[in-house]
């Protein structure tokens, strides 16, 4: 990979998105300072409570970047660096935007934590969990971004021959494709394919965090929440289909 046309690529995205990045920050404290007026929840409970948005940021990012891109198509289509290359650079700063927010909201929670009477070492403990909980929505939410990717550049190719209708054909086929995994995740199956490798996490925080993230994890009962690791492989084989497809299209059938 020539070092300095990825280093080019990323100083245009990060240009681009910067207005992105610093909205997240204004979000979260406009989020915060609702939270403790209207529901009375602690700082470190709001705080917590924003990591949630660790699932959308990337998803997000990289829509906000591809529809940024769409007002100068033909320029983004024709650069001479590999359509992968260019959807590697909003991948990889969507990833560290969501990253840097999170991490921030981490440290700051633990911080109001241990000023509120809690122990070094339950500190360390909170900051550890939250750590392996961001990693965790970190990947997960590849998943949401690679879909958003594949629907976007079907909405590309589609509004060339049906105009405004692709937005329609777009959502109607989300929906659709929503209506069929639910009922394959319903299946004997998918309990195979992606039921294996579990590993328990016995914290009550995580539940809450793992029982969202698309089929990933979920709560086992009590305080104790799981994962599996057929699951990851399933969706990042998923994953892989869908990106390649989506690169494929818009560096060969995306018309402008």
């Amino acid at each position: 990979m020539d070092s300095s046309a990825f280093r080019g690529l990323y100083i245009k995205e990060w240009k681009m998105m910067k207005g992105f990045y610093i909205g997240q920050f204004i979000v979260a404290l406009i989020f915060v300072i609702a939270a403790d007026a209207m529901s009375g929840a602690s700082i470190f409970e709001s705080l917590v409570g924003l990591l949630t948005f660790g699932f959308i940021i990337l998803p997000g990012a990289v829509l906000f970047s591809l529809n940024t891109e769409s007002n100068q198509l033909e320029i983004f289509l024709h650069n001479p660096q590999s359509i992968h290359k260019m959807l590697f650079v909003k991948f990889l700063n969507g990833l560290f935007f969501s990253l840097s927010f999170l991490i921030i909201l981490a440290v700051v929670a633990v911080c109001f934590e241990m000023i509120w009477g809690a122990s070094i070492q339950s500190g360390l403990d909170s900051f550890s969990l939250l750590i392996f909980l961001i990693v965790h929505m970190m990947v997960v939410s590849v998943y949401p971004t690679v879909i958003l990717v594949f629907l976007w550049t079907l909405h590309q190719i589609w509004r060339t021959y049906i105009h405004g209708l692709s937005i329609v054909a777009v959502v109607l086929l989300l929906i659709v494709g929503i209506q069929l995994m639910s009922l394959f995740r319903s299946t004997t199956f998918y309990e195979v394919l992606t039921k294996w490798g579990v590993i328990f996490i016995p914290d009550e925080r995580s539940g809450d965090y793992l029982s969202i993230s698309f089929g990933l994890g979920e709560i086992s009962g009590g305080v104790d929440a799981r994962i599996f690791f057929g699951s990851y492989v399933f969706y990042g084989l998923l994953v892989l289909l869908l990106y390649g497809v989506s690169a494929y299209l818009l560096d060969r059938k995306v018309e402008v």
